[in-house]
């Protein structure tokens, strides 16, 4: 299956002439996580939403509420944290993606060899990920209760208080 993200690496590596060639693997990365955020945003709040609607005993919002209510800019609240993650998470999966192909399938890897390179490497990355990713996914939550998160830092601190590593 071929990607919007594939397609433009694909489309960089052939104009890069440089040695290290990484560089093309994390451009479209970087723009498909500025242009999810506010996706991811609004996912997270219709998550959410049937929770608070059966504590609270109102409708939940609809998608089209939420963006009227965030606005533009509210959409990107919390981007630097999901490139806190996206980031990381791009520059362990991309090399050790590429050094398991190698591993599993040498210089014409199989269907099966490329899945097997690909899990290992998802499964890494994201284990290594995951302080960030819940971090990201806590930032945009409507607050109630006695915690609210002000900041990627004030809500690292106090996730790991209460909850641990």
């Amino acid at each position: 299956m071929t990607t919007f993200a594939s397609c433009s690496r694909d489309r960089i590596r052939r104009r890069c002439t440089c040695r290290w060639r990484s560089w093309p693997e994390e451009v479209p990365e970087r723009r498909k996580s500025c242009s999810r955020n506010p996706l991811e945003i609004i996912k997270i709040r219709l998550q959410v939403q049937g929770q608070l609607a059966r504590e609270l005993g109102t409708a939940p919002k609809s998608a089209v509420q939420i963006i009227r209510e965030l606005s533009f800019t509210g959409l990107y609240k919390g981007s630097s944290a999901c490139l806190l993650r996206d980031i990381p998470f791009s520059g362990i999966y991309f090399p050790l993606y590429a050094k398991m192909k190698k591993v599993f399938g040498g210089d014409q890897p199989t269907g099966g060899q490329l899945l097997a390179a690909g899990s290992f490497a998802g499964v890494f990355a994201a284990s290594m990920t995951t302080p960030a990713d819940v971090i990201k996914t806590r930032l945009p939550v409507e607050q109630r209760g006695d915690v609210v998160y002000h900041n990627i830092r004030d809500a690292a601190i106090k996730i790991w208080q209460m909850e641990g590593w």
